[in-house]
């Protein structure tokens, strides 16, 4: 082990602490495909079929991390694990309540669901579990981009729904604040080494083909009103 992943191992968890807050928004299904008509269907579809992988996806990533926790020692990097299982945990309910109004109104919807469930069951049968986690590294960097855009750009949601603008408000915040959680449970856990790079790139790679290569054409049809 070089001098640096020791160091990195010792060193003391310096980022903010998230919150765990139990929020709901009872969200009015009527509006599910009509909540952003300023900004039209289309990026209302987009976020609602980025909606359907959320809960499978929050389920995966706290599962990612848990499987690591006996690693950390930093306390609080503990507490900070702790308050990511209880965000992820909460995103995963608000969004089975969004996706129950858009199952109404897709049929398409459901049935990705399934097969994203299907494909994340696969993964955690067949991989072991540090591919688990740079797969959440990869999903989580994503996200957090994805959250930074809609943190910095306020006006985004201006004459939408609220209750569905306020829960894409809310996760982007959450998101933005655990975003470094489950990256430092991996350089814990593995360190920086080659090898704990390779690993990690690949599961960025393999992430952004499954992920991008699933949403868009369910997205495009979605917007077709399929």
């Amino acid at each position: 082990m070089g001098i640096l992943t020791k160091f990195i191992k010792s060193a003391v968890y310096h980022e903010p602490l998230p919150i765990r807050r139990d929020v709901r928004f009872n969200l009015p299904a009527e509006r599910i495909a009509d909540w952003h008509t300023p900004a039209g269907p289309i990026f209302t579809a987009l976020l609602n079929t980025f909606s359907i992988v959320l809960p499978i996806g929050e389920r995966f990533f706290i599962d990612a991390v848990r499987a690591h926790r006996d690693l950390v020692q930093d306390p609080e990097l503990q507490k900070a694990v702790t308050a990511f299982i209880g965000q992820e945990a909460m995103h995963g309910r608000e969004h089975e309540e969004y996706n129950n109004a858009l199952f109404a109104r897709s049929p398409i919807a459901p049935k990705f669901e399934a097969l994203v469930l299907d494909i994340f069951g696969l993964i955690k049968q067949h991989l072991p579990a540090y591919f688990w986690l740079s797969g959440t590294i990869a999903l989580e960097h994503f996200t957090a981009l994805l959250a930074d855009s809609v943190l910095r750009t306020p006006e985004l949601f201006d004459g939408a729904e609220q209750h569905y603008a306020n829960i894409w408000r809310w996760h982007a915040y959450e998101e933005t604040e655990h975003k470094a959680v489950a990256f430092d449970v991996w350089n814990t856990a593995m360190g920086q080494g080659p090898y704990a790079y390779a690993i990690r790139s690949f599961g960025l790679v393999i992430a952004t083909i499954v992920f991008w290569g699933l949403v868009i054409p369910v997205f495009l049809n979605i917007v077709k009103g399929e």
